[in-house]
């Protein structure tokens, strides 16, 4: 009975460990594709003048994230040329997975940062983005 009981915690610590390594892997791997995204879009102002207000064709990296509806691109018609001033915008976030049914999402931020927020601090942020910094 004792070596049964040893045995079942044995396998359940394994389940969580691999669970934690799994999560951590999508979860890097997320950051890196808002990342890209944001750089995606300075690249597109760089070249051509003008910031993306509509359907990001450009964006290869992440496209079938996007397609798929994982990933919302927010349209900013005021961000500033220089990242580090675009500090407080939201340029893209995590619109499903289980993160954000549990109130969380992660976001890259106009200076590309990613972090994961909270959905109000997602909402306060969002409203913020449609206007002039």
């Amino acid at each position: 009975m004792r070596l049964g009981w040893w045995s079942i915690r044995i396998f359940f610590g394994g389940l969580f460990v691999l669970a934690i390594l799994v999560a951590r892997s999508r979860y890097d791997g997320m950051g890196f594709a808002l990342q890209r995204i944001g750089v995606e879009i300075y690249t597109l102002h760089r070249e051509t003048g003008r910031w993306p207000t509509s359907n990001l064709t450009l964006i290869e990296p992440a496209r079938s994230m996007i397609d798929r509806g994982l990933i919302v691109v927010v349209p900013n018609a005021f961000l500033h040329a220089n990242p580090k001033e675009n500090a407080h915008t939201i340029l893209a976030y995590q619109a499903k997975g289980l993160r954000t049914r549990l109130g969380f999402t992660y976001v890259c931020w106009g200076d590309l940062r990613t972090e994961v927020i909270t959905r109000w601090q997602l909402q306060k942020a969002l409203d913020r983005t449609g206007q002039p910094n």
